[in-house]
């Protein structure tokens, strides 16, 4: 069966570290770490985020009591393969979002009804379709009691996850801990949790999350909250390790946001909790278009394309060479690691092996085995030495990619950039791309390599960022000079 390998013709590496923080180390973690019904939010003095559980331990509400939105108390509940979310001021339903999903994981429909005045008259609604790629967007008004059609569009479509990935994290820990699943099953979650819980009658919101290895949906939930493709990212040891150190480091990168803009990082929070996000790393990683692995990428980044080898080929054309990663809306649950992924390190190491070997073949005259056997040898050096060091230019990365998850703006502005029409985000002439929220986050919690990033214009965006009727809480002095690299002090 033919293979495809998705590689892009260039290889960058980047080096980016982490800054100090001030914050709550306990709000983060009871957040993202925890199931906890009752978190307090960085800055908060009280519970201010309520998670309810059924018997099972799945996910059903959670309740924002003060919403980065407009200040009201947000409310999202699960509804099998449905998301309301609902917004209410004063009591008052100001309002509410429905999205239907079918098993594939596909976006049906999403319906947004809301007040136009404020007054909690739900009088202006827009109804989202999505046949394919392209969404059929319909906006309506409520006259006489009745909703009239008052414009029409067709745009590009965005795909949402049909479900709380907590279905699948507790679906894979009762597979561990149930005697008649199969002994590999088994052994997958169940060697961590024998020893704590009873799987039988575990109330599982009083505990924090668990690794677990979920063979059926073929990932790896972390305890952070985040989850890793099993198939791109945990084949090689190596790979998962150095995706896991990055990990780590994005947590550190994401306290600095809770002293540079409480707003930034309440929304990342509220966002990577509910989605449990999971990494793709799609570098290098060679699959079939029927394998499991092909047919999600497939169906994520290549929907309307038929034939195998063409939409293995479409799939490909996304991993851009000048790119760490991307995220795209249509995929909110997914980041795709491009020359972040860790398997670029493994190609650097062995041509800096071959490199090594070239430079001792002319001391000793190896012969052809021992050449081969010199590579090997100094190869899975390299591999130790680096397994258990930090990873803080993929935490960087992370973080970027992250903050697009969590919906803070990017300059959209349309550009002409080499000849191709986009948008400046997207963009690397004349540094153009640095003037927006995420790049100005990006330039101050990134590390020694995110100062590059910096200028004055996108940290003030960062930090003067609020959502939509919501007060700004960052401090704008802080955006008064360029910070140093480790270096530089």
């Amino acid at each position: 069966m033919k293979k495809t390998i998705i590689f892009p013709g260039a290889l960058a590496l980047l080096a980016l570290a982490s800054v100090a923080w001030a914050g709550n180390d306990d709000a983060v973690s009871d957040l993202l770490e925890s199931r906890n019904t009752h978190v307090a939010l960085p800055g908060s003095d009280h519970p201010d985020v309520i998670r309810s559980y059924d018997a099972d331990g799945h996910l059903r509400k959670v309740v924002y009591e003060n919403s980065p939105i407009a200040g009201s108390t947000e409310t999202l509940t699960f509804e099998g393969a449905q998301w309301v979310r609902q917004f209410q001021r004063a009591g008052k339903l100001q309002r509410e979002e429905r999205e239907d999903y079918n098993d594939s994981e596909r976006l049906l429909s999403k319906t947004i009804t809301w007040s136009n005045a404020g007054n909690g008259v739900l009088d202006r609604r827009t109804v989202e379709r999505y046949p394919d790629m392209n969404v059929e967007k319909k906006d309506f008004e409520l006259v006489g009691g009745k909703w009239v059609e008052s414009r029409r569009v067709l745009a590009l479509g965005i795909v949402y996850t049909p479900k709380t990935p907590d279905d699948e994290y507790l679906a894979c820990l009762k597979r561990a801990g149930t005697l008649g699943a199969g002994a590999a099953e088994q052994s997958n979650c169940r060697k961590l949790l024998d020893s704590i819980l009873d799987l039988g009658s575990t109330n599982y919101a009083t505990y924090t999350n668990l690794s677990c290895k979920d063979d059926v949906g073929r990932q790896i939930f972390l305890p952070q909250g985040f989850r890793l493709d099993a198939d791109s990212c945990a084949k090689d040891p190596f790979v998962e390790a150095r995706v896991k150190a990055g990990i780590e480091s994005l947590m550190k990168d994401f306290k600095c946001l809770v002293g540079l803009n409480p707003l930034v990082a309440k929304q990342f929070l509220k966002k990577v909790s509910e989605r449990r996000p999971r990494i793709n790393c799609i570098n290098g990683v060679e699959t079939e278009a029927d394998s499991p692995l092909g047919k999600r990428l497939c169906n994520q980044l290549a929907p309307s394309i038929e034939g195998k080898g063409e939409c293995m080929a479409k799939v490909a054309s996304k991993v851009d060479p000048k790119t760490g990663a991307f995220f795209s809306p249509a995929t909110p649950n997914d980041i795709y690691l491009v020359t972040a992924d860790p398997k670029m390190s493994i190609a650097y190491m062995k041509r800096s092996a071959q490199e090594a070997a070239d430079r001792e073949d002319k001391k000793r005259h190896f012969s052809p085995a021992e050449r081969d056997a010199f590579i090997a040898s100094d190869l899975e050096r390299r591999r130790n030495e680096l397994m258990t060091a930090p990873n803080d230019q993929l935490g960087a990365v992370l973080l970027h990619e992250f903050l697009h998850l969590a919906g803070i703006p990017h300059n959209e502005h349309p550009i002409n950039c080499h000849g191709k029409q986009t948008i400046v985000h997207n963009c690397y002439v004349g540094g153009e791309y640095l003037k927006d929220p995420v790049y100005g986050c990006h330039s101050m919690c990134g590390g020694d390599a995110g100062t590059q990033f910096w200028s004055k214009e996108g940290c003030l965006a960062c930090v003067a960022w609020a959502p939509a009727g919501a007060k700004s809480a960052g401090d704008l002095t802080k955006c008064d000079k360029k910070p140093k690299a480790s270096w530089e002090q």
